[in-house]
């Protein structure tokens, strides 16, 4: 295929390396290749087997190790007569018959089948936002959920330049974004304390400081807050009540503290 020559002459016949591994200096010419060596520094094998639980670097590595080592030819379901190559695909077909669910989500009431769905749905239940699309620069709680958006930017050109360092982009957007690498503006203020930046994975980056921060206390319950704008919702609640009142005369107040003062 054409994608599979471009590839080729890339890799084998081009001087264009224009991704550095900071801990190495190795160079490469694709993202994938760069990201793939500096998992291998990191210690990452986010590839599973179903089977042993051996992790694998890549989803080839993983293939060939199930295929090696646990292929066993052709196995037939005793209910319905499917076949099946390997045990561990005859075990979640069997689930379809059973409705068995062993994987429960610890968060929620949610069962899964498998363990790689099981994580997959843990992600959903999590704010945090680090996996950026090297298109656009949109964010995705998960790899797989990047990865599918991916799909859609299909063969583009990056047509959006920098006239300030020669930066190409795909989007209008993601070039806007990048502008501000080289001014003053900081348009992403963290809405918890007020700081401001260049970018909105950098924000997403700094939101971690408030992971377990809640410095906005409601003055009439004392209940703590993340944000401004959640205690102010809360705050408003109270507003349409006026649960304390005198014995003696019978003045209503918000709080103790308006009593207490009466």
């Amino acid at each position: 295929t054409k994608d599979s020559l471009y590839h080729h002459q890339r890799g084998l016949h081009t001087k264009d390396k224009p991704y550095t591994c900071k801990q190495c200096n190795a160079t490469f010419s694709f993202h994938h290749s760069y990201k793939l060596h500096v998992q291998k520094h990191n210690g990452e094998r986010p590839y599973n087997c179903n089977i042993c639980d051996k992790t694998y670097l890549t989803s080839n590595h993983l293939k060939v190790h199930v295929e090696a080592v646990h292929s066993v030819g052709c196995i037939i379901c005793h209910i319905c007569g499917k076949t099946f190559s390997y045990k561990c695909s005859l075990k979640q077909h069997l689930y379809k018959h059973t409705g068995e669910r062993p994987y429960p989500c610890s968060r929620c009431e949610k069962n899964f089948t498998t363990k790689q769905s099981l994580l997959a749905h843990t992600v959903s239940h999590s704010e945090d936002r680090n996996y950026s699309c090297e298109m656009c620069g949109k964010l995705y709680k998960s790899e797989y959920s990047k990865n599918i958006h991916m799909r859609h930017h299909g063969k583009q050109v990056r047509q959006f330049m920098c006239e300030l360092c020669g930066s190409a982009f795909f989007f209008k957007s993601t070039l806007k974004a990048h502008i501000n690498i080289h001014s003053k503006a900081r348009p992403y203020v963290c809405p918890q304390c007020g700081k401001a930046f260049k970018s909105k994975a950098s924000l997403y980056t700094h939101k971690y400081v408030h992971r377990d921060s809640q410095p906005f206390i409601c003055s009439i319950c004392g209940k703590a807050f993340k944000t401004k704008n959640c205690c102010s919702s809360h705050m408003k609640r109270h507003e349409k009540e006026n649960s304390y009142s005198c014995s003696q005369c019978g003045s209503e107040f918000p709080d103790k503290g308006g009593l207490s003062k009466h």
